[in-house]
């Protein structure tokens, strides 16, 4: 009995160990998958540069600027650049084949933790639609759409109204309308399809029945609508928008038939063609909060089994005494 008890613990003790070691070795990606984050989610300077000059496109205006040019060359999936005033959102906006394309992808096309702020692929790439989405991920870092959460506070909402949508021949003054929470499967704000043109007073009429904010600002049917849409937190269902409304800032240029109606070109990135870093094909912190349930069920294990000799220990010892 005693030997079949101490085979037991020296087990429980192996299996012990091992996942403790996992449990280390999952800090260590966790580091490296932090590293990866803050990493892939801030801009190199040479993009930066990129981004179209407001008060220059403003004071001289040209009928011939294409203001995406250079960073179309960089990948032609790219179909404007957003900016909202005294926020970390500063960033391209991508559109993909569908709306997983450029979730864990940066603007290059290339794999990132971060994935890229992208614009829904329903919708029209020129933003001729009456209502369109945008995408990003909640970071823990803060980058990407994460400051859409801080329109939660009142003060910051109302200080904080105005943005920049610049597309391929028109630049927008965004106008912050309302900050709502709403489910993921919310189908007047996420069934793109059905809705990106001629169900404004739908829109509208629920999103004044949801938000949490208003500002104030005017919207009729006939605006042009934006739903900046995050995570409400890391994994939830709920997702945290801004509503606003577009206001061409500079005037459609008169950009020939044949650009507008271009195929995207043939060069664009294939994701076969894209070398992905290491990942892990699951969740990392899932898989730490199993191997630490497991550990403390075998750490009760591993104490119960020593108990049960120690019990047995002292049985034996008594026994032992009252033989002498």
């Amino acid at each position: 009995m005693d030997k079949t008890v101490k085979t037991i613990n020296k087990i429980i003790d192996r299996i012990m160990t091992i996942v403790f070691l996992l449990l280390i070795l999952i800090g260590i990606y966790a580091l490296y998958d932090n590293y990866l984050i803050q990493k892939s989610g801030t801009l190199p300077e040479e993009v930066v540069a990129l981004k179209p000059d407001k008060e220059e496109i403003v004071s001289a205006p040209s009928e011939e600027v294409l203001y995406l040019k250079d960073l179309k060359e960089l990948n032609p999936d790219i179909v404007g650049w957003i900016t909202i005033d005294d926020t970390t959102i500063d960033y391209p906006v991508v559109q993909g084949i569908d709306n997983d394309d450029y979730l864990d992808r940066n603007y290059l096309h290339e794999y990132a933790t971060t994935g890229s702020i992208f614009l829904d692929y329903r919708n029209d790439r020129f933003f001729s639609d009456q209502f369109s989405v945008i995408y990003g991920h909640h970071i823990n870092t803060g980058m990407m759409f994460t400051d859409i959460k801080k329109f939660e506070d009142d003060e910051f909402f109302n200080s904080h109204l105005t943005g920049t949508l610049y597309t391929e021949n028109v630049v927008y003054d965004i106008k912050i309308i309302s900050y709502a929470i709403v489910l993921a499967t919310e189908d007047y704000v996420f069934d793109v399809y059905r809705i990106k043109n001629q169900y404004n007073h739908i829109i509208i009429n629920f999103l004044k029945e949801n938000s949490i904010h208003f500002s104030g600002e005017e919207v009729v049917d006939d605006d042009k609508l934006l739903v900046l849409s995050t995570c409400d937190s890391l994994g939830s269902y709920k997702r945290a928008i801004l509503f606003t409304k577009l206001v061409e800032s500079t005037g459609e240029k008169e950009i020939t038939q044949a650009v507008e109606e271009q195929e995207k070109p043939a060069q664009i990135i294939q994701k076969s063609q894209v070398k992905a870093s290491f990942q892990l094909p699951f969740s990392y912190r899932k898989l730490a909060l199993i191997l630490l349930g497991i550990f403390v069920v075998f750490l009760f294990l591993s104490f119960g089994f020593r108990m049960f000799r120690l019990y047995r220990a002292r049985k034996k010892i008594q026994a032992d005494k009252e033989v002498i």
